[in-house]
């Protein structure tokens, strides 16, 4: 008995609630569009301006980045027997060892010149993008991307190894 007086007086508040909501004496806005919501005007469309044609990649740019990879690999090249070298002399050597200095300073000039080569692929990442961007041919731009990293790879490889043989 309790249960059902209590269902009915919620029910009548519900009533009495949702009443309010439905009136029509003005004390709430109406819901209905307002003058300032209405759209004006007609919709007239244009011809888009039409932009210019992007100019296509220039291979140029692309061949002076693998020619700047490809010359600091030959310095890479040339330079890391003599590093591997050192760092197989110097192996064992304690912290203070002049063997282990110069196998070192010889290990922080491949590094650089691996960061030439890397340089060169980020200027392909550059020139990748803003042929992307202007709807240009990219082919010849992964090509020379691929052949610089196959090089860094080379290079990382050969650096690990001086690394491997400087542990101490």
């Amino acid at each position: 008995m309790k249960i059902t007086r209590h269902f009915t007086l919620a029910s009548a508040l519900c009533a009495l609630t949702l009443s309010g909501c439905a009136s029509a004496d003005g004390r709430y806005p109406s819901l209905d569009i307002r003058p300032a919501e209405r759209a004006l005007g007609t919709l007239h469309p244009t011809k888009p301006e039409i932009l210019p044609t992007p100019p296509a990649t220039d291979l140029a740019s692309i061949q002076s980045a693998l020619d700047r990879a490809l010359s600091a690999n030959a310095s890479f090249i040339a330079q890391e027997t003599d590093a591997l070298d050192l760092a197989n002399a110097a192996s064992g050597d304690g912290p203070e060892s002049d063997r282990r200095a110069r196998a070192l300073i010889a290990m922080a000039g491949l590094t650089s010149l691996r960061g030439k080569t890397a340089l060169a692929l980020a200027d392909l990442d550059l020139l990748e993008v803003q042929a992307a961007t202007g709807f240009s041919e990219t082919n010849a731009i992964r090509s020379a991307q691929s052949s610089i990293k196959q090089l860094i790879t080379t290079q990382d490889a050969t650096l690990d190894s001086v690394a491997e043989a400087l542990k101490p």
